[in-house]
């Protein structure tokens, strides 16, 4: 369906999150679901590069917000998340798209 709505090529970009790759309390539902959205969009990478369609998946990290605070284990999850983002090949700039 993509590639034909896409017959120029194009980009679908998905947007997954931290419960895909760790084991959070209360976060298994979306964490799995996540983590299949991970995977589709690594077969549809293959799968549609042949129309010039790129698949990517960003995670941007914790955003805190309301919900992200009820997660039991939110302040051990949010120190972890802050030690990896000082590393300077782990910010966000190093998301950019080129033609």
């Amino acid at each position: 369906m993509a590639a034909k709505l896409m017959s120029n090529g194009g980009r679908i970009i998905g947007v997954s999150s931290l419960g895909s790759q760790f084991c959070i309390p209360g976060y298994g539902g979306l964490g799995a679901a996540k983590a299949l959205m991970e995977s589709v969009a690594r077969y549809l990478a293959v799968e549609l590069a042949p129309s010039r369609i790129n698949v990517n998946v960003v995670c941007g990290g914790l955003i805190d917000t309301g919900s992200t605070r009820m997660l039991p284990e939110f302040d051990k999850l949010a120190q972890h998340v802050a030690a990896r983002h000082t590393r300077r090949e782990n910010r966000a700039g190093r998301t950019i798209w080129r033609e």
